[in-house]
């Protein structure tokens, strides 16, 4: 019996971090999972938004790291309205240096059929877009500008 409790009593420390090792494993995918909800709800409402032709409220997903972003024409943008809006690729950017990384950018690429008041037909663009998560906001902004509508009377 005293042997046994001293052979519990050796590998109690092994058990121990192989218990740390599996809780740490699964803290990690749940914070995955968290993130990557994040981004799927951030990006269906900012393409609600964009669909509906809420363009001051989507601008509050855009956060360039490296500068400012054009500022938008709403009175413009109040000309143009979205017919179609569909998200046709994502790609997760993660850091090749670290395994097990989550993304901390996704590449976005959206097509979008829009027309402008003064000309009714219908025009298409390939939207792309560059999302990032900020690590202290624990929120992912888009690093670009709104779609760039045009039409035959503007570039």
């Amino acid at each position: 019996m005293k042997n046994s409790l001293l052979h519990y009593h050796r590998r109690m420390p092994l058990l121990l971090l192989m218990l740390f090792i599996l809780v740490s494993s699964g803290c990690a995918k749940i914070q995955a999972r968290k993130r990557a909800d994040l981004f799927k709800s951030t990006l269906d409402t900012y393409s609600a938004m964009i669909r509906w032709g809420n363009y001051k409220q989507a601008g509050a997903y855009i956060k360039m790291r490296d500068g400012e972003p054009q500022q938008p024409d709403l009175q413009y943008l109040k000309q143009i309205h979205v017919t179609r809006y569909d998200i046709v690729e994502q790609v997760a950017i993660v850091d090749d240096q670290e395994e097990d990384k989550e993304p901390a950018e996704i590449s976005v690429t959206s097509e979008i059929d829009y027309y402008h008041d003064s000309d009714p037909r219908v025009k298409s663009l390939d939207y792309q877009q560059l999302w990032w998560y900020d690590d202290k906001l624990k929120k992912w902004f888009l690093d670009g500008d709104l779609p760039g509508f045009q039409y035959h009377g503007r570039q």
